[in-house]
């Protein structure tokens, strides 16, 4: 779950998102990537991505997208294709 984690979170990185990061250590990580991309809204982001088929929310501002044991293997690179990383 925390590979799968950092995986999405590089794709939206990628993608130019700001990543909320409380934690202080890898250790501390659980399967939650909050992003948000400079310029689109938050419900926008939540939007378009639903329509690419990917399972994300908005909360507080920011879009979750949780990893969970059952999360595909291509889900990362399904993400970053949607939010265009790497265009």
């Amino acid at each position: 779950v925390r590979a799968r984690a950092a995986a999405l979170e590089e794709a939206v990185r990628r993608a130019g998102a700001e990543v909320l990061a409380p934690w202080h250590g890898p250790a501390e990580r659980a399967g939650i990537v909050s992003f948000r991309l400079p310029g689109e809204e938050p419900a926008a982001t939540v939007t378009r991505l639903a329509a690419a088929g990917l399972v994300v929310s908005r909360r507080s501002g920011w879009v979750r997208a949780s990893t969970h044991a059952t999360t595909p293997a291509d889900a990362p690179a399904r993400l970053a294709a949607a939010l265009g990383a790497g265009d």
